[in-house]
């Protein structure tokens, strides 16, 4: 028939799983979890006390509901925009000989 195919050929690797990266991924995670507490109908329901209720003149759910949206993206944003955390990637030495100084 033909020759056998090169294993190192393939035409889909199987993907390889970065190491370094559990602490992202649980990080991610919790923020994934925290929203969801964030958002589920228990918690809004504590915030929803109609249109009486204001924060600087925003109703205290439409309050909530942003600030709470807001502080997610930015957990998100500070992880996946951190210093890696590999040990052996010195950010202070990468930066000076990036520049060749």
């Amino acid at each position: 028939m033909g020759a056998p195919i090169d294993p190192e050929r393939r035409r889909y690797p199987p993907l390889a799983r970065p190491s370094g990266n559990t602490r992202h991924e649980d990080a991610l995670f919790a923020v994934f979890v925290l929203g969801v507490v964030l958002f589920s109908p228990l918690v809004i329901g504590i915030f929803d006390r109609g249109a009486d209720a204001t924060v600087l003149g925003v109703p205290l759910l439409f309050a909530f509901l942003f600030t709470a949206w807001a502080a997610l993206v930015c957990l998100v944003a500070i992880i996946v925009n951190g210093a890696p955390d590999r040990p052996d990637v010195d950010t202070d030495t990468h930066r000076e000989s990036s520049y060749g100084g």
